[in-house]
This record gives structure tokens, sequence and C-alpha cells, in this order.
């Protein structure tokens, strides 16, 4: 079981790496491509939302903190079924990078590390499937499970960027 704690801790550390990326681009590839952009008005445009780059890492750190707890309590509870499907999405979404870059013809923030992360993780996917001996209809039920808790997540966090830039404006400029 040695190995499988080393690959369950793997993945915030996946994410974190992965979502650096996305932190320190975000704002630099709104600016680069903000003509383009503008002009794709009727097409699906990725990070689509205007905040600062602070903004947008508290929705990073709220989604680093909620998968270091669920990392946490399946260790504990030795209960990776929540944790798998949150694994496989993460790594789905890893590939949507891949095909939001197809799509826009250029670099999109994240696909570098996405890139790099894919066989790691796939190999990952492989491995843990193996270990946690899990039948079909669980494994499905995982995917289904972490694949919504990852869509809420990312849903309710990019809406709450805008006012993690309100709150944060608000700081800067509040008196003493």
């Amino acid at each position: 079981m040695k190995i499988l704690f080393m690959y369950i801790w793997l993945f915030p550390i996946l994410f974190m790496i992965h979502d650096f990326e996305e932190i320190f681009m975000v704002n630099a590839w709104q600016q680069k491509n903000k003509h383009y952009i503008e002009s794709r008005k009727d097409k699906y445009i990725p990070y689509n939302f205007k905040a600062s780059t602070a903004a947008f890492s508290i929705g990073v750190d709220i989604e680093f903190a909620l998968i270091s707890i669920v990392t946490i309590i399946s260790y504990l509870l030795n209960s990776y079924v929540i944790w798998f499907g949150l694994f496989i999405a993460f790594v789905v979404h890893l590939f949507l990078h891949i095909i939001m870059c197809i799509n826009f013809k250029g670099y999109v923030p994240g696909v570098i590390t996405g890139t790099i992360v894919i066989p790691v993780s796939c190999f990952m996917i492989y491995r843990i499937y193996i270990l946690l001996n899990f039948n079909m209809i669980i494994f499905l039920f995982s995917i289904l499970i972490g694949t919504l808790f990852m869509l809420g997540m990312i849903y309710v966090l990019h809406k709450a960027t805008k006012k993690f830039n309100y709150w944060l404006e608000r700081y800067n400029t509040s008196y003493r």
C-alpha cells in the first residue's frame, strides 16, 4: 500500500504543477490575445473572465484545499471511490486543454503542463485501478461522482472569481 500512498499524494502535486502555469499565464495570455478573443464573440473562449492573477489564485487555492481534503479523508478512511473519480476528472480536464489549444489555434494556459502530466497521470490511473480492484459499477460510479464534484467546483469557483476580484480591489482601496 506504500505505492498507493505515493500515487494519491501525487494528485495534489500534479494539480498544482498544472495550475501554476495557469496562474502565471492567464492574464498575460488574455492581454496578448485581446483582439483575437474579441473577434471570436460567437465562439467558445477559454479563460473568458476579467480578474486579477490574485483573484484567480484564490480559486486555485480553494481547489487545491478541496483536493487535499478529499485526499486526506480518502487515505484516513481507506476509501478511494471519490478520490479516484476526482483524479480521473482532473486528467480529462488536462485533455480538454489540448482540445482548447487546437480550437483556439494557439497556446492556451495549462496546455504545456497538461501535456507533460497526462502520460504520468494515465499510468497512475492504470496502476491505481489495478491496486483498488474496483468492479465496473464502482469504477463508473467513481467517475460520475468525481466528475460532478470537479464540474461543480470549477463552475462555482469561476463564478466566484469576480467576487474575489471585488474583495481584493475593495481591500486595496480601504483606509485604516
